[in-house]
């Protein structure tokens, strides 16, 4: 809800942040500093990691053919993790 109306939202982030308001912002630091360096982690996995992961186990473990070029690129962008 948002000001009495309902509200839909998509998007690991923007409901992670929906969700630390309700909370009064319990859920990040009151620091500014750490404030900031908590939501630069937040946005790197939503944009980054993430994805990256899911194509991978995509390629690896679920697509109804193996396709190397798939398999290949999404492992060297999860390698080190």
């Amino acid at each position: 809800m948002a000001g009495g109306k309902p509200l839909s939202l998509f998007e690991s982030g923007a409901i992670m942040l929906y969700l630390s308001d309700k909370a009064g912002g319990k859920l990040l630091p009151s620091d500014p500093a750490l404030k900031w360096e908590a939501l630069s982690w937040l946005f790197w996995q939503i944009g980054g990691v993430g994805p990256m992961f899911g194509q991978f186990g995509h390629f690896h473990k679920h697509a109804p053919e193996r396709v190397e070029y798939g398999i290949n690129r999404y492992s060297a962008e999860v390698e080190g993790f």
